[in-house]
């Protein structure tokens, strides 16, 4: 569509707007001064919206016509509107104010800022410098607001400061009108061509019918809309009235039931449960006479029987109650709770009365079945709401009176209380076709009234436009047959630009380069088609051409489906009378060739830059003559280009290189095939290198061999390496005696060899005892040459047929096959202990050692060849425990053991992570049996094997380092424990711990002893530590230092087991310890062995000189308590006194044991 087309478009536009605006302000203000004519609520205007939308529609009319006076008269009409609604809201601030003029509800606040926008630019109008932005701005603004409107009724939660229209009509009206304003003041100069008479005749007329069948429409569903509201409430009302019959009636029988048989409190209690439970609506029952003011009640909450308490205690009930003349009869006495009833049952000639609290809204919604979901359902009484709901029956929240009403009915209750009930359309109904039929009939018409005043402008003009019309098609005939050649049958692509760079033709060519349709071009910038770090040279060339000159250039597009392609463009001014009118592009596809050379670029930098030598020969010549070879030919061969070119590559090739070879070479060359194989040849300067030989044939375009290509590599430093790592993957490279690799395949050959011939064999495992201290002491490069001395010792001393290797480290094995008997094993592996024994001189120093020997031997129950391997390393540890230099031969008692013993090491660690120990505790008693103090002994109960005793699993912890974590458990539960039982327990009593000398050496020991008395609580006057003489006696001084420090922080110190350690007693006298512990050994025949009771008798005095308190361990029997107490033992612990006991059996036992005071 040309510009005048556009402007009939909009004056077209523009006039239905205007009608429709003054048609629909003009008749929603009328319709407004009768309120008993219902109007449908999607087309319903408020009288002041109506007058707002009238004097705008005038205003916008008189910019139109350019009637100033009365745009300006429009503009203060809608000022004074916009004032009068500001003031009166600003006085009157009810949910629905009522306006002066109209009587009916005013225009929120939120319209204000509209209308004076609208009057505002009536008053200003759209021509002027700035007065035309002034009307764009306000015509988005109202443009948007209209947006908000819909997007609102469409069920958007916006804040309600947001700007809004008062309903979806002026929603429209703000979305067309500010469209409008829009164009106004975008062709304020065409504003003045005017529509034909019947075309501005047709609008009005076309409009007018438009706006009435909308109308009608909607009236007609809104009355059908009535009458479905009408019939929906007789269905409620019935609902309900049977509802409140129902629990009535169940009420009265029970007040029967209770006037006829005397009920004591106990037989209503439970009756009540009973109603209270099958009907949720029921929230209290009350038993009342109102003459003696005796009642009985009972209610569902303590709240709910408040307010039944104070309602009987209420005047007016108390006097309603008083004068019921019905068997049932219905109150609402609560303005505060409107949803709350009360139903009296009164039984004739009975004192008593039911009196019944009963939720309505909770009655309604759960015992009836109200779900007409179309309409908004409200009732109410003279207290207040009991539904108020628009999706269902809720009970109501707010006192804004409902929308507008489609249907009521009053119901009257037993005792004369009246409800009533509404229906209402819902505020936010949901969406359903019938409702937009109406608006689909008014913007149809509306729609056709466009085209209808459109078609008759354009007939109007269309006269005047015939001739311009042949014009162009002459001139546009012209043009394609006079480029039609140029354009058609030219390869290259060829299009032409107008002055400002947009396409006006393109050929076929230009489309399947790009890869588009012509439409997508005809019309477009030569920029939408460049990449945009081309503008700058597309654009040089382009003003160039411009002022006549050809220009030449090269650049990369990209087609529409993403390939590129390399142009080379030629511009070419066009020049009509003289004037250059445009340009002409040609554009030739340089993408094949650019490819094919930067192809070749890569070729020649690969064979330039690669590592293996390349070479090629020509093929249609006599003898393959070397055409080319690459610098990496060069530096592998030392052969230069200008001495090899024009030779056959036989120059290479000398006197050790395989004839063989030579020949398949010979014969590939003239089968024309590919060859590949590893070859003997040699440089320049003679030296022979190894390479891996590949040749194969060029063919040119019509399969013709025109070349050979070959490629050789260096492979000597690889051939060498191999050799190398060869030798170095079996063997030890300190010794050069076999490694762990070759000593397996040797032990798999010759197990295989001794089954076959049920032959004896041996593994020997060699461990050197005590080698890391020289190795530490002296270094590693002393301990190298003995680890050298000691191979070659074994190697003189085994036969050839041995394999003897080095593991690594101080571990030899040595493999001896065919045997004549086990015996002759022993007899090899005595003499190699005496042969290492013999002193090493090694520099300056003379060294000795000795060995541990592990022997394994073959039988027939070996199913694997590794297991000699496994057997002969178990022996020799078996050997390591037998006091070392000796050797031990592979039992399966040994494997047995080991088994048990790595077993039960797993089993620990998989106790310590799943807490499988448990803490037993000994008291500790005085000679007057009181408690002096706890033991904590651990104890471990195997979930599948059982209790296992503390003597087998502390060892093995002590060994592998998992008594740390055993021994940190162990103080931090005996320390938790400690604390509950810290009540039953007398002040002084301490928890004693064993610690191990593991735990004790650690340099983090009090760092992890702090934390855990830090993270427990416990007092470190509650902690007593029980250490072994060994601990003590090791590393002396430093021990004592931690004696004092433990000391010093309040830990009490115990020796435990004393007099089994041989400790010396001038250490004794030194040790800042509290306590000595004899050992059980000591105790148990002291009633029979003179020498064990003088042992202890002689402990007991030393301690007690030395200010030291004696416990005696393992007291049995009264025999040996009475005769420790002689000896003045202070303290004792036994079986004979409490034996380790659970937690749980600890606190029985103190209890039953009074606490001093």
């Amino acid at each position: 569509m040309d510009i005048n087309n556009r402007e009939l478009a909009l004056q077209a536009g523009l006039l239905i707007l205007l009608v429709t605006t003054v048609l629909i302000g003009a008749g929603s203000f009328l319709l407004g001064f009768f309120p008993d004519l219902h109007q449908p609520q999607s087309l319903a205007l408020l009288p002041d919206s109506a007058l707002v939308l009238l004097l705008s529609g005038l205003g916008l009319s008189s910019v139109m016509v350019n009637f100033k006076r009365c745009r300006q008269a429009a503009a203060i009409l809608l000022m004074a509107v916009a004032s009068y609604t500001l003031l009166h809201n600003a006085l009157d601030e009810s949910y629905y104010p009522l306006s002066l003029l109209s009587n009916h509800p005013r225009l929120p606040n939120q319209v204000v800022p509209i209308v004076v926008m609208a009057s505002l630019c009536l008053w200003i109008g759209p021509q002027g410098r700035w007065q035309w932005r002034i009307w764009q701005l306000s015509g988005l603004l109202l443009w948007i607001i209209g947006c908000i409107t819909f997007a609102i009724h469409f069920g958007w939660s916006l804040p309600g400061w947001v700007p809004r229209a008062s309903g979806l009509i002026p929603g429209f009206f703000c979305f067309f009108f500010g469209l409008a304003m829009i164009m106004v003041s975008q062709h304020i100069p065409h504003l003045k061509a005017s529509l034909s008479s019947p075309a501005v005749l047709a609008g009005i007329l076309g409009v007018s019918l438009s706006i009435s069948g909308w109308f009608l429409v909607g009236w007609n569903q809104h009355q059908e809309t009535r009458h479905s509201a009408k019939q929906s409430l007789e269905g409620i009302a019935v609902n309900i009235a049977q509802t409140l019959t129902s629990r009535t009636v169940v009420l009265e029988r029970l007040a029967e039931r209770w006037s006829l048989v005397f009920a004591d409190n106990m037989s209503r209690n439970r009756e009540v449960e009973r109603y209270l439970a099958d009907y949720p609506s029921i929230l209290a029952i009350a038993y009342f006479n109102p003459q003696a003011n005796d009642v009985w009640r009972r209610a569902r909450h303590s709240d709910t029987l408040v307010w039944l308490d104070d309602q009987l205690n209420t005047l007016s009930t108390l006097t309603w109650l008083n004068q019921q003349r019905n068997t049932a009869q219905w109150a609402f006495p609560d303005y505060e709770h409107p949803t709350l009833a009360l139903l009296s049952i009164h039984q004739p000639d009975q004192p008593y009365q039911l009196v019944t609290v009963v939720d309505i809204a909770l009655l309604l919604a759960q015992d009836t079945s109200v779900t007409n979901g179309a309409f908004a359902l409200h009732i109410n009484h003279v207290n207040g709401h009991l539904v108020d709901s628009g999706n269902g029956l809720l009970p109501a929240t707010s006192p804004a009176p409902p929308p507008q009403t489609l249907a009521d009915h009053t119901a009257v209750l037993p005792g004369g209380t009246v409800i009533n009930l509404a229906l209402s359309e819902l505020p936010d109904p949901p969406p359903n076709l019938a409702n937009y039929i109406a608006a689909g009939v008014g913007l149809s018409g509306l729609l056709l009234t466009f085209q209808l005043v459109f078609s008759l402008a354009l007939i109007s003009a269309r006269a005047q436009r015939t001739n311009e019309l042949s014009k162009a098609k002459k001139t546009l005939q012209d043009s394609e047959q006079r480029f039609r050649s140029l354009f058609i049958y030219n390869p290259d692509a060829v299009f032409s630009l107008d002055v400002s760079g947009y396409h006006l033709s393109v050929n076929q060519s230009v489309l399947d380069l790009l890869e588009i349709d012509e439409a997508q071009i005809i019309g477009t910038h030569w920029q939408a088609f460049i990449p945009p770090e081309s503008y700058t040279t597309v654009d040089a060339a382009f003003q160039q051409a411009l002022k006549g000159s050809a220009q030449r250039f090269e650049l990369e597009v990209i087609s529409q489906h993403g390939h590129a392609r390399q142009l080379d463009i030629s511009f070419l001014p066009t020049v009509a009378m003289g004037q250059v009118v445009g340009v002409y592009g040609i554009a030739k596809d340089m993408t094949v060739l650019r490819q094919k050379e930067a192809q070749l670029r890569i070729y020649q930098r690969s064979l330039e830059a690669s590592s293996n030598g390349i070479l090629i020969c020509e093929a249609l010549q006599d003898d393959y003559p070397i055409i080319y070879v690459n610098p990496a030919f060069v530096a592998i061969t030392g052969y230069p280009l200008e001495e090899v070119k024009g030779h056959n590559c036989r120059l290479l090739q000398g006197k050790d290189t395989d004839p063989k070879q030579i020949a398949d070479i010979q014969l590939a060359f003239e089968q024309q095939r590919d060859i590949a194989l590893t070859i003997r040849n040699y440089r320049k300067n003679g030296q022979a290198f190894w390479n891996n030989l590949f040749l194969s044939p060029v063919k040119s375009h019509n399969g013709q061999v025109t070349h050979f290509v070959g490629s050789i590599t260096d492979i000597s430093e690889r051939r060498d390496h191999e050799n190398a790592l060869a030798f170095h993957a079996t063997h030890d490279a300190l010794t050069g005696l076999g490694n762990r690799a070759l000593f397996e395949d040797r032990l798999r050959h010759d197990v295989e060899l001794a089954k076959r011939h049920e032959q004896q064999l041996a593994v020997l495992f060699i461990d050197l005892d005590e080698f890391k201290p020289i190795n530490d002491t002296l270094g590693h490069d002393i301990g190298d040459q003995v680890l050298i001395h000691v191979a070659q010792r074994l190697k003189q001393a085994i036969r050839p047929s041995d394999t003897l290797c080095r593991f690594g480290g101080d571990e030899f094995v040595l493999l001896l096959p065919d045997l004549n008997s086990p015996l002759q094993a022993e007899e090899i592996a005595e003499r190699l202990l005496v042969e290492l024994a013999l002193p090493y001189r090694i520099e300056r120093h003379e060294l000795y050692l000795s060995a541990s020997i592990g022997i394994a031997l073959n039988d027939k129950r070996l199913l694997h060849s590794e297991e000699l391997l496994q057997q002969a390393d178990m022996a020799m540890y078996k050997a390591k425990q037998h006091g070392r230099n000796t050797f031990q031969t592979f039992t399966q008692d040994i494997n047995q053991k080991l088994t048990q013993r790595v077993t039960l090491r797993n089993d620990l660690q998989e106790a310590i992570l799943n807490d499988q120990f448990a803490l037993h505790y000994q008291p500790l008693l005085t000679q007057d049996g009181k408690v002096q103090g706890l033991e904590a002994l651990v104890r471990w109960n195997h979930p599948t094997k059982g209790p296992i005793s503390p003597g087998l699993f502390i060892p093995i912890a002590e060994e592998t380092g998992q008594i740390i974590a055993l021994s940190q458990w162990v103080m931090d539960r005996a320390a938790q424990d400690f604390l509950i039982l810290k009540p039953l327990l007398p002040a002084h009593c301490r928890v004693a711990i064993n610690l191990s000398p593991m735990q004790f050496h650690r340099p983090s020991f009090f760092s992890t002893l702090l934390s855990t008395l830090e993270a427990t609580g416990l007092n470190p006057n509650s902690l007593e530590l029980e250490l072994t003489e060994g601990i003590l006696m090791n590393d002396t001084d430093a021990a004592i230092e931690k004696l004092h420090a433990l000391r010093n922080m309040g830990i009490s110190i115990a020796i435990d087991d004393f007099g089994t350690g041989f400790s010396s007693l001038s250490y004794l006298r030194h040790l800042p310890v509290d306590k000595v512990k004899i050992d059980r050994s000591f105790i148990t025949n002291i009633s029979e062995n003179s020498k064990d009771a003088a042992v202890v008798q002689g402990i007991i005095a030393l301690a007690h000189h030395l200010d030291l308190m004696v416990v005696a361990e393992g007291v049995e029997t009264l025999q040996q308590h009475q005769q420790l107490i002689a000896l003045d033992c202070d303290v004792f612990q036994g079986y004979l006194f409490a034996r380790p006991m659970p937690f749980e059996a600890l606190q029985r036992w103190l209890s039953d044991h009074s606490i001093p005071a």
